[in-house]
């Protein structure tokens, strides 16, 4: 099939109607169909609302014009009587071409197109359109220019993947004269995938606006450093800047992925994989609520990315609940260093749920700061393939602090203790649940290790230098793998508040020699260790001698399944006793 309805033979109408009440076109693996219909009318199609184009090699475009053709459009942008069909037959969409419903469009493999839609497609084109997917057209530069962008008023996803020669979205616009540009009001999706070409979504001088974008993923943009480019130069009164200034470098504002010049308040996913490019996710000039209704942040393979965001964009993203951060080699630490604040205690992502950090092989720390840090709702931690990690928040160089408890009742902390612990007292996250550790191989000590009791009502609290008994009351999971030079995992103190531990799963640490620090004496006669604990496993622990080095009686009161392997050098009663008794 080369077209759909044969060539017309001249009726001299300006408008021609074509199946009036048509409302679906599917025109799927044809592969020699070069065009829709070839006419030199404009054509109207008044109930189309869903178009689907997919694997037609050869169709460069819907409607095709005749090779001369002088007549009154639908609409000309420049209101001129004259087209030239050169021009009308670049693009798969042109003037002579009318669908005023269209509401669902999907163009995919078709890969002689160099262009969706001609320069002189009215600005109210795509009025209606609320779905917009191409993918794999090999051809195709852009999507449309700013002037046909700004009437795509209804448009809610735009998904483009795979389209190898796209270097831009939106067109670059001609100066309007306009401060703050809203570009697809009610677009709530954005995915932008294997674009190999791509450099930005848009390059302007405006500031942009997308109010209702909530789901914001780019994957395998390998030459795209930020979202929407600032033009080359630029004074602009900015939807804020941290200085307050009105003259901003644009040099600055393009070294990030986002930048105070382009605004999308409402956005609740962000996913950008494989960015090579990218040195950066915000510039220092965003304000601090710019993310504030974020709630899923996911980054990965973006080999150059040094760091996430500033501790200002951090305090500002209230809502975020998810963090994973995968294989990004050059990040150092997620959290930039603050500048000191003056206060006592920092809530960091307040409804933060989960916290993923995997292979990043130059991380040093989540966060360096000198304040004590709270994570409140944080449930699972999982923390893999971080070779130079040794501290989860590292304190700063030095710090005076009246913490929240000092157990010596000394306003001096001696930050070099506080960092050889993976935990330390100045970070608290008093809901945390799932605890998984693996392939840390800087990492020492689990946690901090000079501890006090506590009582049950200071869960919260944070001590200067120990450990709160409570610090893991509400940890369910814990599970340490391949950390070579961890010796041991935390004190019987720690152990005690675990209270709701029931998983222990500790493998391939080389280092290790107990897994429960030696207790000073207590005069208790038995001692209930991880109340709720119901498995344990212990697997290629070449130096581990015991579980637990205790004088009192040790129970495990819910004990269901145990399981030792490869640990040669540890001592098992015939009772199957893990726990070694001093002589006394």
């Amino acid at each position: 099939m080369e077209e759909v309805i044969t060539k017309e033979e001249q009726q001299g109408e300006g408008i021609m109607t074509l199946f009036p009440l048509l409302e679906e076109l599917n025109l799927l693996r044809l592969p020699k169909l070069g065009h829709f219909f070839l006419t030199e009318h404009a054509l109207q199609f008044p109930f189309l609302r869903k178009v689907k184009i997919r694997d037609c090699p050869e169709m460069k475009t819907f409607v095709q014009q005749r090779i001369s053709v002088s007549t009154p459009s639908l609409k000309s942008v420049n209101n001129d009587d004259e087209v030239k069909v050169v021009d009308l037959d670049k693009a798969m969409f042109n003037s002579k071409v009318s669908c005023p419903n269209l509401k669902d469009l999907t163009i995919w493999t078709l890969k002689s197109i160099t262009a969706l839609c001609s320069h002189q497609l009215p600005t109210a084109y795509f009025s209606k359109l609320e779905i917009l997917y191409v993918s794999s057209c090999g051809n195709l530069r852009n999507l449309m220019s700013t002037s046909v962008a700004r009437g795509a008023l209804n448009l809610r996803r735009i998904l483009i993947h795979n389209c190898v020669s796209m270097e831009e979205v939106i067109t670059e616009e001609e100066q309007q004269g306009e401060e703050i540009m809203t570009l697809f009001p009610l677009l709530e999706k954005l995915e932008l995938k294997e674009l190999r070409k791509l450099r930005h979504f848009f390059l302007t001088k405006r500031v942009t606006e997308f109010p209702f974008l909530r789901e914001l993923r780019i994957h395998d943009c390998h030459e795209m450093k930020m979202f929407v480019q600032q033009g080359i130069s630029v004074s602009t009164l900015s939807l804020e800047s941290v200085n307050n200034a009105d003259e901003v470098k644009v040099v600055d504002l393009n070294k990030a992925m986002f930048n105070s010049k382009v605004s999308c308040p409402n956005l609740k996913e962000l996913i950008i994989r494989k960015l090579k490019s990218i040195s950066a996710l915000c510039s220092h000039q965003l304000p601090t609520a710019y993310f504030n209704k974020l709630e899923t942040l996911y980054v990965s393979d973006c080999g150059n990315l040094r760091n996430l965001m500033s501790p200002s964009v951090a305090r500002g993203a209230l809502n975020l609940r998810r963090i994973l951060i995968d294989n990004c080699v050059s990040i150092e630490e997620v959290i930039t260093e603050e500048e000191q604040q003056g206060e006592e205690i920092m809530t960091l992502f307040p409804l933060l749920e989960k916290l993923e950090l995997k292979e990043l092989r130059k991380l040093r720390h989540f966060f360096l700061t000198k304040h004590v840090t709270e994570f409140p709702f944080l449930r699972e931690l999982r923390i893999r393939d971080c070779h130079e990690m040794k501290m989860f928040v590292q304190q700063g160089i030095s710090v005076s602090t009246l913490s929240l408890e000092s157990v010596n009742n000394a306003d001096e902390v001696k930050v070099v203790d506080l960092n050889k612990a993976m935990f330390n007292s100045k970070v608290s996250c008093p809901n945390l649940k799932e605890l998984i550790i693996r392939k840390l191989k800087s990492i020492s000590a689990l946690c901090s290790h000079q501890l006090i009791i506590r009582k049950l009502e200071s869960i919260s609290a944070l001590c200067s230098h120990q450990l709160p008994t409570a610090y893991f009351s509400k940890l369910e999971t814990l599970h340490v793998s391949d950390c070579g030079k961890l010796r041991n995992l935390m004190s019987p103190s720690v152990a005690r508040g675990a209270l709701n531990l029931r998983r222990i799963l500790i493998d391939n640490c080389v280092s290790m020699e107990e897994v429960i620090t030696e207790e000073e004496q207590q005069g208790e006669e038995i001692m209930t260790l991880f109340p709720l604990l119901e498995k344990l496993e212990l697997e290629e622990l070449p130096k581990l001698r015991h579980f637990f080095l205790t004088n009192p009686v040790t129970e495990f009161p819910f004990f269901r399944g145990v399981k030792i392997r490869d640990c040669p050098e540890m001592n098992v009663c015939s009772t199957g006793n893990i726990c070694e008794y001093t002589e006394s």
